[in-house]
């Protein structure tokens, strides 16, 4: 899988399935935004979208410790790691940044004109900001940056130590931010309940082992509990935190859904792959798709065709194809340029 930069490493439920899943959530919370300001609300019951983050997140946790499961003290193995997150995640989200910098610079009524601002730095850095991304939902790739940092002072130590010596530090800076909330905008991305969700899926990994051997019953059980939460968050009933609304939930479908891999896991077409594969660059692109569409459909009176169905199957289509296109034609043949030199650096330091 691509989504986040990460590779597929894990031949299962998580990669064919869940990761596609939290794509097409987000997708669809941003399509019904433009379908309240264009067309006919069709989505208009439809919140929880940005639970597509959170399971995101919680991917991120799972993958990564299964990805260097055998790395910890390895020599190199802390700056192999850093340098693949790197090169799998910024090369695109610059090119696109790059994109919008040029669409900002001509038409910067265009580019997050209800936003109050954009930092053009912040951007390609993706440091924290109170204004917004020229890429406005990379805001998601500066905390998956946060947990790498923190994740890769982990590999240094013994993997049972490196473990909890990085859900302590994580545990830690999200109870500095409960017991006494920050103020300031590094204070408070450094304190984000968010990272909790890193946390879970860390978790989640370790107890994989016995999440397998849970009763099927009870997998399906906990999968009906996490969508029977969901809906419950989407009419409104919220604790108004957004990990127990929202990731928790997601938690317990997580969980249910490996307990059920083995009858899950069916190997799609390679087509459907392709478009698992394209997550994160639909991630990136979709914004763009759906404002351009958006306009063009309106322009063209067809923002109401079939009572607005039309104008939802438009830009979801349209947001799918740009993003597998864009894997194949851009992403790919940068992954494949870009993770030459790692094995090449990796020999040196073995070497030395």
């Amino acid at each position: 899988m691509s989504e986040w930069g990460i590779e597929n490493y894990y031949n299962g439920i998580i990669d064919t399935v869940f990761a596609r899943l939290a794509a097409l959530l987000v997708l669809l919370e941003h399509v019904g935004f433009k379908s309240a300001q264009y067309s006919t609300d069709l989505f208009s019951g439809f919140h929880v979208g940005g639970g597509g983050v959170d399971l995101f997140f919680l991917i991120s946790g799972f993958i990564m410790c299964h990805t260097t499961a055998n790395k910890h003290q390895t020599k190199g193995a802390a700056a192999q790691f850093i340098w693949r997150r790197v090169t799998r995640i910024l090369p695109l989200y610059w090119l696109i940044t790059c994109f919008a910098l040029l669409v900002y610079l001509m038409m910067p009524g265009q580019i997050n004109s209800n936003s109050g601002g954009t930092d053009l730095v912040a951007s390609y850095l993706l440091l924290p900001t109170d204004q917004v991304y020229l890429v406005s939902n990379g805001w998601t790739l500066s905390y998956e940056f946060l947990f790498y940092a923190v994740f890769m002072l982990g590999l240094f130590f013994t993997r049972g130590v490196g473990t909890v010596l990085v859900i302590a530090l994580l545990l830690m800076m999200v109870i500095i931010g409960m017991v006494n909330p920050q103020a300031t905008v590094w204070g408070d991305f450094l304190t984000k309940v968010l990272l909790l969700e890193f946390i879970l899926g860390m978790l989640v990994y370790y107890y994989y082992q016995h999440i397998k051997q849970l009763p099927l019953a009870l997998c399906a059980v906990l999968i009906g509990l996490g969508i029977g939460a969901l809906l419950a968050v989407n009419q409104g009933i919220r604790s108004g935190n957004h990990v127990i609304d929202e990731g928790l939930p997601m938690v317990l479908i997580l969980v249910g859904a490996l307990g059920l891999e083995p009858l899950l896991q069916k190997r799609p077409s390679e087509f459907l792959k392709s478009l698992g594969d394209s997550s994160y660059a639909m991630y990136l692109v979709h914004p763009f798709v759906l404002a351009a569409g958006a306009m063009i459909l309106s322009k063209l009176g067809l923002n109401n065709l079939f009572d607005g169905y039309f104008f939802i199957v438009a830009l979801v289509a349209g947001s799918l194809v740009t993003g597998y296109l864009l894997f194949h034609l851009v992403e790919k043949p940068l992954a494949k340029v870009l993770h030459k030199r790692p094995v090449i650096a990796e020999v040196k330091l073995q070497k030395a």
